[in-house]
């Protein structure tokens, strides 16, 4: 692994546990539910670099569950902070009021 690839590597890592320490903070003083799937996407997002790390490393292998030699976790992993966004935009869109 060259510098290049360690310092993208390790900048995921530092940046996303910065970003994940104040959704966590944040979890502490809200109970919107748009912010708290705002806040479940941030955390498993971080999940994901932290995983994809690991298993770069070697640490951790890549087929760990599999359904069809379909990586679940690695899919799960992927997908999921997108619907987490997904459903705080619709909680917030379902929350205002449509004009008539």
């Amino acid at each position: 692994m060259d510098f290049a690839s360690f310092a993208i590597i390790i900048s995921k890592v530092i940046i996303g546990g910065i970003g994940t320490f104040f959704a966590v903070l944040l979890w502490s003083k809200t109970r919107d539910a748009a912010w708290i799937f705002v806040i479940l996407g941030v955390i498993v997002e971080y999940i994901a670099i932290v995983y994809s790390t690991l298993e770069m490393f070697g640490v951790v292998g890549n087929n760990i569950i599999t359904f069809y030699e379909i990586p679940v976790l690695k899919l799960l992993l992927s997908v999921l902070p997108m619907l987490f966004f997904i459903f705080a935009f619709i909680t917030v869109i379902a929350r205002k009021k449509i004009p008539k």
